[in-house]
């Protein structure tokens, strides 16, 4: 969510009456508690005066998974890095900030989406079958990190890739256990709450691109979801009061 304080409890020293803010709503970020022309949030950060409501609103799920992806791979810069999904928002986002950690990028995607990755400094190769092999052609000093965005039965080329499951990260194969990876789950416990000032600073400072797909009224919440379960948007879809 992102918004505008309106009232503020008794405890709340850092933000006042006023101020532009994004983050979590109270509840999880897939309550819906947003959808709201008021919301609650106790995890929250500054909104960057330049960057657009849309954005800031769309920012801590897709961004927060993305560090956080980062944080259990271990990343170091210098290390190569494939992102199975890098078409997606996760993926997107992942990308640059790996990218921005100096991280050697190989991101899979449709073909619509290979000339936004190598804009954003990754390494572009096409899905479907042979992907691994596209993968290797494009690592000749081998592949460090696996990241599964995608949940396409793509894990067993991650494992693959990399050697082995201890520096795969599964963000979205629910059955990924069958292959040794676990699902990463974006429980209280596990959530990275410094990835709020670290998107805070990238977006802020022009650097982290999140596309926007189409911006709906709250009346037209259930088209929005609509078009959601219906794979019809390429970025992002945002409710708007």
């Amino acid at each position: 969510m992102a918004g505008i304080v309106d009232a503020v409890g008794r405890d709340v020293a850092d933000v006042k009456v006023g101020d532009e803010v994004f983050g979590q709503p109270d509840g999880g970020p897939y309550t819906g508690n947003a959808a709201a022309e008021f919301a609650l949030s106790h995890i929250y950060h500054p909104k960057p005066a330049n960057v657009s409501w849309e954005v800031a609103g769309s920012l801590w799920t897709v961004g927060e998974t993305a560090v956080r992806a980062m944080h259990l791979a271990g990343a170091k810069a210098g290390e190569t890095m494939v992102v199975a999904g890098g078409g997606g928002s996760v993926g997107a986002v992942l990308v640059q900030l790996a990218v921005a950690k100096g991280l050697r990028v190989i991101a899979t995607a449709n073909a619509a989406d290979l000339e936004r990755l190598r804009g954003y400094g990754a390494t572009s190769v096409e899905y479907g079958d042979g992907w691994v092999e596209r993968v290797r052609e494009n690592a000749p000093n081998g592949v460090d990190i696996a990241v599964d965005t995608a949940g396409a039965a793509l894990l067993p080329g991650c494992v693959e890739l990399t050697g082995g499951t201890e520096r795969v990260v599964n963000l979205a194969d629910l059955d990924g256990e069958k292959y040794g990876v676990s699902f990463a789950m974006g429980t209280p416990e596990a959530r990275v709450l410094e990835a709020l000032p670290q998107l805070a600073e990238l977006t802020g400072a022009g650097k982290l691109d999140l596309p926007i797909w189409r911006t709906y009224a709250l009346e037209e919440a259930a088209q929005a979801h609509a078009d959601l379960g219906g794979r019809r948007n390429r970025g992002k879809i945002v409710l708007m009061p």
